[in-house]
């Protein structure tokens, strides 16, 4: 994957949502793959899902045992 700096650019180039990226987390393409197998069933369309409360805390949960960031929760 490129580097994230990149894919936030190509995300939100022309994008008409509202996107929200509330964690950063290290990792391989594997890694990423098995998050998105796990919310596959939130997945809203392509990269982007609709998570409950429930599944952001999860997910910080994850990021916070491989050593990633928080950037936003309460959304």
């Amino acid at each position: 994957s490129k580097p994230v700096h990149e894919r936030i650019e190509t995300w939100l180039c022309g994008n008409p949502f509202a996107l929200t990226i509330f964690a950063l987390m290290p990792g391989k393409a594997i890694d990423e793959r098995a998050m998105q197998r796990r919310f596959y069933q939130r997945r809203a369309e392509r990269e982007w899902f609709r998570l409950s409360p429930e599944d952001r805390e999860e997910i910080a949960t994850l990021v916070s045992d491989k050593g990633g960031v928080i950037l936003d929760l309460a959304k």
